[in-house]
């Protein structure tokens, strides 16, 4: 268990701990796993700078899916992941490889949120975003890499429902997950929220 898993279980327990109706067997039990967790940290300071880097990482989540979900209440979005070839990955810089998705990103919708991801079997360096629109020219990104396409959008269907909620759960995962805590996800400057 890293340090954050372990502030978000502490963050949970401090948070069951208020509930009135907890037995004093369960108040027990919670107070024993707060103990024990908090007998990870080596001080004060390290817990307390896990607590900070938690609440980080929910307001990053918490940002990552409103933004995604304001594009889908504008119109019909696309769930994007950009590959590059090997001879862009062996020729360019990480900063670069940024950039041409940006630019890429800019030059097909109005509305987007990507973020950078690594394969989990080949560590493969890739991007996944969510843009505004479903009829998207990928064309342009042949000259870098491969890339895939899925349209998604919000009506009454079930079945669009809940693909809706793995993409933005899938990207805000991905914004958010350990290998990409400290990369800076791609928005688009305009992107209008309307929640």
């Amino acid at each position: 268990m890293n340090n954050l898993d372990v502030a978000r279980r502490i963050s949970y327990i401090v948070f069951r701990l208020k509930d009135k109706n907890l037995s004093q067997s369960q108040k027990i039990e919670l107070i024993a796993e707060y103990d024990a967790l908090f007998d990870t940290f080596d001080d004060i300071m390290d817990l307390d700078k896990s607590l900070k880097d938690y609440d980080k990482y929910k307001h990053k989540t918490f940002r990552v899916r409103r933004k995604i979900l304001s594009m889908m209440v504008l119109g019909s979005c696309s769930f994007l992941t950009l590959t590059f070839t090997n001879d862009v990955l062996n020729n360019t810089s990480e900063e670069t490889r940024r950039r041409y998705v940006s630019r890429f990103l800019k030059s097909i919708s109005t509305d987007y949120v990507a973020n950078i991801d690594w394969g989990d079997e080949t560590q493969r360096e890739h991007y996944h975003a969510v843009v505004l629109g479903d009829d998207i020219d990928m064309s342009n990104w042949d000259k870098y890499g491969f890339s895939n396409c899925k349209k998604i959008s919000i009506n009454d269907d079930a079945t669009n429902s809940s693909r809706m909620s793995k993409y933005i759960y899938k990207l805000s995962n991905h914004a958010t997950k350990e290998s990409t805590q400290r990369k800076k996800i791609i928005y688009s400057r305009d992107l209008r929220i309307v929640l």
